[in-house]
Formats: C-alpha cells, structure tokens, sequence
C-alpha cells in the first residue's frame, strides 16, 4: 500500500512539473501578437538557460523526448535538435548552432547589376509564394521587419527572396547557383547559412524596390563580409560562393580596397582547391557549378587588373576547365559540350555567348598588356607594330568566328536585345569594340594613355593617322549601336557598370578627336552630341545609386557638353594634360578603371629604361597566340 502512494505521489508531482513546462513552452505564443510582445518574447528566449547536462533525464530516469528550445538552423529546417549548444544535428553538418534571442538580422551567423521589373510583375513560379494579392510584399515586410524574415515562420518571404535571385539575375553574371538544387538546399536545411543571406541581398539589389531596401541589402552583406573575413580557416565552396556575391554585389556600387582584397581571397581559395581542373567523376551540376565560380573569379580579376600584370590574381595560364556551358544546359544538368579557352573549337563544341565572352577577356587583356609595355618602354609604337597587327587580326578572327546569333547587325540586334541574353550580347560587342580602340588609342591625343613626346617625333605620320582613323572609326561604331538599342525601347536593364566606363572612354576619344569629324553628316558633330545625351539615358535612367556609375555619368555629361569647344591638334598627342605621377606610369591607369588609387608618390620599380621592355618589344610575336578560327 505504501508503494501505491508514493507511485500516485510521483504521478501528481510529474504532473504538476508537466503544467509548468506547458505553461512555459506556451507562453510565447500568446505573447506573439504585438512589438512589446515581441521584445517579450525575446528577452524570455535570451533568458531560458542553456540545456544542463542532468537535464537531458526526466525525473524517473528516462532520457528527455522533448527539449525546452531548438536552434535556429533545426527550427528553420523543423528537424529534431539535441537541445545542446552546439547541437549534434549542427555538429554533423558543420553549421553554425544559434539559438534565437535576437533579431535573426544580427545573429545569424554568416558563415552583377541590375534592377528587375515592376513589383506587380514579380514571378512566383512555386505554388509556396503568396500570389501577387497576396499581403505579403517584399518591400512591407523588409522595411517593417527586416530581422525576422530568416525566422522559420518566414519561409515563403525566403523563397520569394530566392525566386526574386534567380528570376533576375543575368547570364551575363556568370550564374554559378544551380536554381533547383539551391532551393532544394534551401527546403532540406542544408543550404549553408551564409550563402543563404547573401543570396537574399543580392534579391533585394535586383528587386524593384531597391531604393527601399538598398540599406537593408547592404547591412546584410556587411555581415556576410564580416563573418567571412572573420572565418578564414572554414572556407568551404558554399561559402566561397557568398563570398563571390559579396565582391559582385559591392563592385556594383562603388570600388574600395576591401573588393580587391576580397577577390584575391576568393582567388587563392579556388586555387587552393583545385578548382581550375576539370573533375570528370562528379556529376554535370556540381561540375559546372565549380567551373563557374572559377569563370567568374577569372572574368572580375581581368575587369579589375586592366591588364596590369602586377594586379592579375587569376592567370590565363592556370585554367584548365572548359567555358562554361549554355543557361540552358546548365539549369537542366546536360553534360557541357563546352571548348576550354585558347583551343581550336569543333563543330559539335557549345560556344554559347558567355563562353564568347571569356574568350574576348583573355585578347582584351593581352590587348591591354602590350599597350601598356608601350606606354611604359619610351619607345616609337611603329616598332612594335608587327604585335599590333597580330592582336588586331585576332580581334578580327574573334568577331568573324562568333556564331550566327551572335553577330553584329541590325537584325540580330533588335532580336537579341529583348531576348534573355541581352546583357550579354550587348555587353560582347561593347568589350570587342573597346578593345580595338584600346589597341589603337595611344597615339591619340590628350589623354593620358597616349606615348611620350619622344615616342611620337619617332613614329611615321602615316602610321599615326592610321591609329587615330582606327580609333575614331570604332568610337563611331559604338555609338550607332547604342543609338539603335536606345531607340528599341527594350525593357533588357543594359546600363552596367562596364558600359558606362567604356562609354566615357569613347566620349573621351571623340573629344580628342573631333577635328577629323566631318562638317555634316550622321557622323557630324552635332549629331554625335545628340546620340550620346541619348545613350547616356540608358545608364543615367537605370543605375542611379551606383557610385562608380554616377561618376562616370557625371563625366560624360561635362564632357558632351564641351565637345567640339577645344581644339587638340591630332599631330600632337603629347598634349596630354599634366603631368603623372610616377606610379600612375607604371601602372597607367584609366579614368574609372577598378584598380585601387596609390599611397606612395614614387615606386622605385619605375626606372627610366626597363630592358625587359625592350627586349619583349623586339619581338612582334611576343605576347601574341595563334588567333581563334570560325568555329
């Protein structure tokens, strides 16, 4: 009888332990209905003891089923959580364990360049995203809350988030995210954390609501930044891809140190693990996926270097992965049929137009390397001219082997311009027709990638006006292009960050120039002014916070107002204005160009004569490859 009663004894007290738990865990819940509430909530959270190692039994020795609170990571993927810190389902997995106790914004630990259409127009796709009358908008639910939105009671505002990513992100970029198994990461919980937010602020820059959220997009990539730099030793290819999106997403709004450092670890990383060869033995996704960060580090370190050897991170040389696939037989996991840079290309070979554009970075950037040696040697440009001639014909063999949809005309530009490739197609003809300028422009006068005096007195007149027509002649290309899509009316986003540095250089060049314009005409300067208040809308209408495109803006507006206002002699290109610094000729930079300014007056690398130079110089062939064949 005595044990009768203890057992009855033991039941009411587990009982009445019992309410007290439920009255605990459901507390919350009614506390959830307000922001006071809410802040209730939190401090009770913050306040709940971690999990004792005596509080893993019940009290008749039986190990606990149920635990007081679960971590962000288990609650978000509803998976069972040991209730430990970290809990055995972060440990197995490597993720960050957090448990929530304030805005998801500050706490969850973190481990290319246009706007989209209108918010009316934003897709779903997936039947887990509120319809467009749906009460849940984007822009209410960051600007009210922006914290809470990684919560587990978010995850449809995360998958339209993930949705707004892939929906508008341009080929152009270099997609190296496998849509479905991104999301099907992101359903599992497997997708790493920190990926996940810097894919969510990279939504938010593409979004139509970016003058809304550019603060909240940009507070959260600062912590994806942070917790990256902070974690260099756990550098995982999840986590080299958020840092990817990080460098993207800062270089198209302005240029700093901290992207130029962030790309030569992002570099360094892929090097690390061997991302720059092929891996036959893993399945098409995830090899196109490697392929892609390592193409997409490539392509931001030649924009970035300018050709400047010194600041290269990413060599040519050391790729050994095939160009990356067509869109298409990316998102449906097809084996690439894609060519590796630099051979000769069969017939059967995919080269769509982003692996069309790689191909042009690498003969841009030797079309930047010998200028430079030029620039820097002292010497006439007529003696190098036999390298000149190469690198003009490889560029010519580069256009003229560019598939059918893929050419120049006008045809081809009205169809491409409002297909998905518009960035892409557009952005190829830009960066071929700057580099033909580029290879030309050093004896053009006032401006400061033209060659010394003394180079210019040692080299035919001849051949001085036959790089001056070269460049005039392709800065008047350029603008008819831009014209003609200016008048199309695309609804394509065409204002990059690429196009408005190459644009101000080719306003620069007609400013130089202007005295070889003819008296009337299309190519009159009075219609040219008017072509490029015109093509300047589609930058000026389209990036209106980017601060390196505002000043490129800026630029061009002042100097399309004084065009045809000087006069430079064409026979004189040493009339560049002032003199440049010691380092700026070693390094001979653009206006607008990425590389990051100097600290030092003087670099004692400069020396008055290099004999490097001179004698890479004497060799025509140095420097050059065997031009691309039609495919």
């Amino acid at each position: 009888m005595p044990t009768h009663s203890n057992n009855l004894e033991v039941a009411r007290i587990s009982l009445w332990t019992l309410s007290i738990l439920r009255t605990r865990l459901n507390a919350p819940r009614n506390l959830s209905n307000s922001r006071a509430n809410n802040a209730a909530l939190e401090s009770y959270v913050a306040d709940t003891p971690e999990p004792l190692v005596g509080q893993d039994l019940t009290e008749a020795g039986i190990k606990r089923r149920r635990i007081l609170r679960a971590c962000d990571s288990c609650r978000l993927a509803k998976a069972k959580c040991s209730g430990t810190k970290p809990c055995a389902r972060c440990q197995a997995q490597r993720h960050e364990c957090q448990f929530g106790g304030s805005h998801a914004v500050s706490s969850f630990n973190i481990g290319t360049e246009s706007p989209m259409p209108s918010a009316s127009t934003l897709p779903t796709g997936h039947g887990s995203i509120p319809s467009q009358d749906s009460s849940m908008d984007i822009s209410n639910v960051v600007a009210e809350d922006a914290g809470r939105i990684f919560n587990h009671e978010n995850r449809d505002m995360i998958k339209q988030y993930l949705d707004t990513y892939f929906d508008n992100i341009d080929i152009a970029d270099c997609i190296f995210l496998h849509r479905a198994t991104t999301i099907a990461e992101w359903s599992q919980g497997k997708l790493d954390t920190t990926l996940l937010k810097a894919i969510c602020a990279s939504a938010i820059r593409l979004s139509p609501i970016q003058g809304r959220d550019s603060a909240t997009a940009n507070t959260w990539m600062t912590q994806v930044q942070h917790a990256l730099v902070n974690n260099m030793g756990d550098m995982s290819v999840p986590k080299l891809q958020a840092l990817m999106l990080v460098v993207k997403f800062l270089s198209s709004m302005r240029f700093a140190g901290d992207v130029w450092m962030l790309l030569s670890v992002a570099s360094r990383v892929a090097f690390t693990k061997r991302l720059n060869y092929e891996r036959p033995s893993i399945d098409p996704v995830r090899q196109e996926c490697l392929r892609r960060i390592m193409w997409s580090i490539y392509a931001v370190d030649k924009i970035f270097s300018g050709g400047i050897e010194d600041l290269t991170v990413c060599p040519t040389q050391r790729i050994h992965i095939r160009l990356p696939c067509s869109q298409h037989d990316f998102q449906l996991g097809l084996k690439s049929k894609a060519p590796f840079l630099g051979i000769k290309n069969d017939r059967d070979t995919d080269l769509n137009s982003l692996a069309n554009l790689f191909r042009l970075y690498d003969i841009r950037d030797r079309v930047l390397r010998y200028t430079r040696h030029v620039i820097l040697s002292g010497r006439t440009p007529y003696d190098s001219r036999g390298q000149l001639r190469s690198l003009d014909l490889e560029l010519a063999s580069f256009e003229k082997s560019l598939p059918e949809e893929l050419q120049r005309d006008d045809n081809r530009l009205m169809l491409m311009c409002y297909s998905d490739e518009a960035r892409t197609y557009t952005t190829l003809h830009t960066v071929l027709l700057s580099s033909r300028c580029d290879l030309h422009r050093f004896l053009t006068p006032g401006i400061r990638e033209a060659v010394s005096p003394k180079a210019v007195d040692q080299t035919p007149r001849a051949y001085i006006e036959y790089c001056q027509r070269q460049c005039l002649q392709t800065a008047l290309r350029f603008i008819d292009m831009w014209s003609k899509v200016r008048h199309m009316g695309t609804k394509s986003h065409l204002g990059t960050t690429t196009f408005s540095v190459v644009m101000y250089q080719f306003v620069k060049m007609i400013d130089s120039l202007a005295s070889l314009l003819p008296s009337s005409g299309e190519s009159s300067l009075p219609v040219i002014k008017q072509k490029l208040t015109e093509i300047l809308l589609i930058i000026s209408q389209n990036q209106p916070e980017a601060e390196l495109i505002a000043s490129c803006v800026t630029d061009i507006e002042n100097l399309i107002s004084r065009l045809g206002t000087r006069y430079i002699s064409p026979s004189s290109p040493s009339a560049s204005p002032g003199a440049l610094r010691l380092q700026e000729k070693l390094h001979r930079r653009s206006k607008h160009a990425f590389a990051p300014e100097d600290e030092e007056e003087e670099d004692p690398a400069v020396r008055a004569q290099d004999p490097s130079l001179d004698e890479s110089l004497c060799h025509p062939d140095i420097g050059s490859r065997i031009p691309f064949g039609p495919v």
